[in-house]
């Protein structure tokens, strides 16, 4: 028998040698290896099962001269045709069993096997052990108005009282000796400034000091008298230029049902002018034939000279007639088949002022369209001077009031940035110097009953030091509250909420001590409250240096 095993990081259970037959599809055969999770068989004597078949098999457990079976369902995992061999994984264990097998497993790995009675007694009836010697010290022993009551409540209170003093000293002589609590601390996030892109006036203010406002919404509105006027023009002139397009579209419309009425008559004039042909044609037949007759008449000499004369006249009269005729239906059908004529000839002259027209529709729809690109310019302009919030925030403060008139780049409104909260904690020259970079903190909101994880991630001495006129540092008081330390939540998410958490918000941290002193410190660390670690400072990300945070010298 063999005990394979494997690393924790490869397999989640034991995988054994030990005797476990299986039987599949009717054929039993032993296992070559087994666990918890599954078996595999090589060499197997019944039909290789493929890949993901699902098989009711039945597990048999030599143990002691007993033979443990049990009914189980398993996946084939791998199926291997040339070695004869498959694995498979248990999909469906019942709860006896799988104890079973894990207690076979675990005293055979620990090597302290039991008997298969007791294993078999162990699963299936688990009991508690209880003592059945008598008690020592029966309560019936001693009667119990002879108890000392009294003694017994006293103590109890005492050691009760006792306990409860002595460990809320400890813990207050550990907080104050290795803890600082700071109630000076708020709630705090970058403050930017919000310029006018455009001058003007203040028309109107939209939102007032401290809602919240979301990126684009406009926060005050600008006028410009110049602006609006070329704005009124600029509508009066899209006005006047559509009133032109529809006066034009109208003549327009006139022309055409004029032209539609020039191709009826032209249509009718064409059918007269066929039937006239038919007519001329006619006499033409009629003038020929009377040609033709007196000129028999003629040569044997029943008529006269002129009379002949005559009827060669008319001969060429109806035929110059018929091809005028003739010559002007091809006229009057060559102008009909002509689609979309915007002309009409009448045999004389020609009609119609439709081409006119539509030129000069297209030109006042022209200037429709470039009337209109220049208000809607003069109106994006006018939407530049809507002062905008360019992010998410809360307006802090508007210095400007309406009818003020501002110019470009001057500060309209004050704005708190969203989602950049942080704590900024106030300590005297003394407290600050037991506090450093990267140290961990916790930080208690009062108004919300909240707690937080933090680290220390800037610590400014001298805030608040400068001299606005020499420029140089000015020393304050140890006892004023004039060092800031600014600390970073772990859970960025945990303040980012400025209707939940606004800035001004008062806030308690609570720091890790730090000393120079070498016996203070390794009494902490004796306590169990060891210096803080230090942070490599060049790893450590940097706070934006913009609002609260900035604090440069020019």
């Amino acid at each position: 028998m063999q005990v394979i095993r494997e690393k924790p990081c490869q397999r989640l259970h034991h995988r054994l040698e030990a005797p476990l037959y299986i039987q599949v599809d009717g054929v039993s055969q032993r296992a070559t290896d087994w666990s918890l999770g599954g078996f595999r068989i090589d060499d197997f004597d019944g039909p290789l099962p493929h890949e993901g078949d699902m098989l009711d098999v039945v597990c048999a457990l030599p143990f002691q001269g007993f033979n443990i079976s049990f009914e189980a369902e398993a996946r084939v995992v791998r199926s291997d045709r040339d070695g004869r061999s498959f694995a498979a994984a248990f999909t469906h264990l019942g709860d006896r069993e799988r104890q079973l097998m894990s207690h076979f497993v675990e005293e055979l790995v620990r090597g302290g096997m039991v008997s298969a009675r007791e294993t078999i007694h162990r699963i299936d009836a688990p009991v508690t052990p209880v003592a059945t010697d008598p008690a020592l010290n029966p309560p019936d022993a001693m009667p119990m108005r002879r108890w000392p009551v009294k003694t017994i409540v006293m103590t109890a209170l005492h050691l009760v009282l006792g306990v409860g003093v002595i460990g809320y000293s400890a813990v207050l002589f550990r907080n104050h000796f290795s803890h600082m609590e700071v109630n000076a601390a708020v709630v705090a996030a970058p403050v930017e400034a919000v310029t006018a892109q455009e001058k003007g006036r203040v028309s109107a203010l939209l939102v007032p000091a401290g809602a919240l406002v979301a990126a684009g919404e406009p926060l005050m509105l600008l006028q410009d008298s110049n602006l609006d006027r070329q704005i009124a023009i600029a509508e009066t002139r899209i006005e006047r230029s559509e009133a032109v397009v529809a006066s034009l579209s109208a003549k327009l419309e006139e022309e055409k049902e004029r032209l539609r009425d020039y191709d009826f008559a032209n249509t009718n004039d064409i059918r007269e002018l066929a039937l006239e042909i038919r007519a001329l044609e006619a006499r033409v037949d009629a003038a020929q034939s009377r040609k033709e007759r007196a000129e028999a008449l003629y040569v044997d000499g029943w008529t006269k000279k002129p009379e002949l004369e005559q009827a060669a006249s008319a001969f060429a009269a109806a035929e110059a007639e018929l091809g005028a005729a003739r010559l002007r239906q091809r006229e009057l059908q060559a102008l009909a088949s002509r689609s979309g004529s915007k002309r009409y000839y009448d045999g004389r002259r020609f009609y119609g002022d439709s081409a006119k027209l539509e030129a000069e529709s297209r030109l006042a729809q022209t200037e429709v369209k470039l009337a209109e690109q220049e208000l809607a310019a003069l109106v994006r302009q006018r939407d530049r001077l809507a002062v905008r919030a360019p992010f998410d925030g809360r307006l802090i403060e508007i210095p400007v009031s309406p009818g003020k008139t501002i110019g470009a780049g001057d500060t309209v409104a004050l704005l708190e940035l969203s989602g950049e909260q942080s704590i900024e904690a106030y300590l005297n020259q003394r407290e600050v110097l037991e506090v450093g970079l990267g140290d961990r903190a916790t930080v208690y909101l009062p108004a919300t009953g909240e707690r937080f994880g933090a680290s220390v991630e800037r610590i400014d001495r001298m805030n608040g030091s400068v001299d606005a006129r020499s420029r140089h540092y000015r020393w304050q008081s140890p006892d004023d509250r004039t060092a800031l330390v600014a600390l970073r939540v772990d859970d960025p998410d945990a303040l980012h909420s400025v209707d939940g958490h606004p800035s001004g918000l008062p806030a308690v941290v609570v720091f890790t001590r730090r000393s120079a002193n070498t016996l203070l410190a390794g009494i902490r660390q004796w306590l169990g409250d060891g210096e803080p670690k230090s942070v490599d400072v060049a790893q450590r990300r940097q706070p934006a240096a913009t609002g609260t945070f900035a604090s440069t010298v020019e």
